[in-house]
């Protein structure tokens, strides 16, 4: 062969020599495709459930004293800030670890799948009621965190085993169903109190169904009956996800399409906030759900990309202990904070107070007002880090 097509064979043609090595390339450095029948954990969807569980233990957490940073709180009304984000990314994974669920448990007999199920979802009400007793005492608040989610995922259920696109509908018209009642139902009465756009329905559906006594005490619940329309949506949104990824788990171009279509959602949202729907987590508008769930999906490709696709489970394997023992961490925090409340200590100066009293004012006198705040909280986090991470070592998972 003469020199010159030598050369034309190793430059010319390079578009087929990159293309070629390229795939040999990706060929070497994923996993191989998932045996018939085999079942992995995804470090990805633990690892986001436990970036989201963190971040709802920072905002649950707040120091007595000091001044926690803007972002620890949520927006009044309108508007997006990290405190906003972290339950419904939480809620979204739910729905990505429901779509595995469901799939895994294909050969079931459905009646032992279904009470299963059913179980899980009172349970997760009852603590949630129970926690509402001890946290708000009486009357007794009625709505909550673990009974939006248990709540959300019962009406997401029925449609997690459809294909994607199916899942991605039903999800769709939930949001397009609260959006057209907060858009143009009117209650028969306007619930005293109402005085903010898209909040007369809401507030009267809770009133109605619970009575005034029975819900947040600000007077208007943000976890009330209304949203679990949009919240089940956002379920179902992280469910197509979900079933995405467990039909087509070494896919590339799915995984490619998965982004596109998270950072669409993230811009749709975005898009709706000032033409119809504003960004509102209290009343879990379409928009706040396209905002957030967008967001969830881009990190979860990402995540799993890096994790379950790449060889680098160990970049971000130090996020998954909470995410694989995330009831016993919510719960566990939730009932520290109530004894640390109840339990009567002699602060700095003499005075009689809490020990979530004495502790905020210890951080904040040692550290400064802002980074005091934020320290106290950041405590909660590392503290139940540490106990799930124990548990992880010893391999045992609290779960209903």
């Amino acid at each position: 062969m003469p020199s010159g097509d030598a050369d034309s064979d190793d430059v010319s043609p390079g578009r087929v020599g990159v293309r070629e090595r390229a795939g040999a390339l990706l060929r070497s450095t994923v996993l191989p495709p998932l045996e018939e029948g085999e079942r992995r954990r995804l470090v990805s969807i633990d690892a986001l459930r436990g970036l989201a569980l963190a971040g709802m233990l920072l905002v649950n957490n707040h120091a007595l004293a000091g001044e926690p940073p803007l972002w620890l709180s949520h927006a009044d009304w309108e508007g997006l800030r990290f405190a906003d984000v972290v339950f419904p990314a939480f809620l979204f994974v739910a729905g990505v670890s429901l779509a595995f669920s469901f799939g895994r448990r294909v050969t079931q007999h459905p009646v032992r799948v279904w009470a299963h199920f059913i179980f899980r979802v009172a349970a997760l009400v009852a603590i949630g009621v129970v926690l509402n007793h001890f946290t708000y005492g009486d009357p007794l608040r009625v709505p909550g965190v673990l009974q939006r989610i248990g709540l959300s995922l019962l009406i997401a259920a029925p449609f997690v085993r459809l294909k994607p696109w199916w899942i991605l509908a039903v999800g769709l018209v939930l949001l397009a169903g609260h959006s057209a009642a907060l858009l143009w139902v009117t209650p028969p009465t306007v619930a005293e109190g109402a005085l903010r756009a898209f909040e007369a329905l809401p507030r009267y559906v809770d009133t109605t169904v619970f009575g005034a006594e029975h819900l947040h005490p600000s007077g208007f619940d943000p976890e009330g009956l209304l949203g679990l329309a949009s919240s089940a949506g956002q379920v179902l949104l992280g469910a197509a996800v979900g079933r995405t990824l467990h039909a087509y788990p070494r896919n590339a171009r799915a995984l490619v399409w998965l982004a596109i279509g998270g950072f669409a959602a993230l811009v749709a949202g975005w898009w709706l906030d000032p033409v119809a729907l504003p960004v509102v987590k209290k009343l879990w508008t379409a928009s706040f759900v396209l905002v957030t769930s967008g967001a969830a999906t881009m990190i979860l490709v990402a995540f799993y990309a890096i994790a379950d696709w790449l060889r680098g489970e160990r970049l971000i394997a130090w996020l998954v202990p909470p995410g694989r023992n995330a009831l016993a961490a919510y719960v566990g925090a939730a009932a520290l904070t109530l004894w640390l409340r109840s339990l009567e200590v002699t602060g700095p100066a003499g005075e009689a107070t809490n020990a979530i009293g004495a502790l905020s004012v210890g951080m904040v006198t040692a550290f400064g007002p802002v980074a005091g705040a934020l320290g106290y909280s950041t405590a909660h986090v590392l503290l139940w880090y540490a106990v799930t991470s124990a548990l992880d070592r010893s391999r045992v998972y609290i779960k209903l």
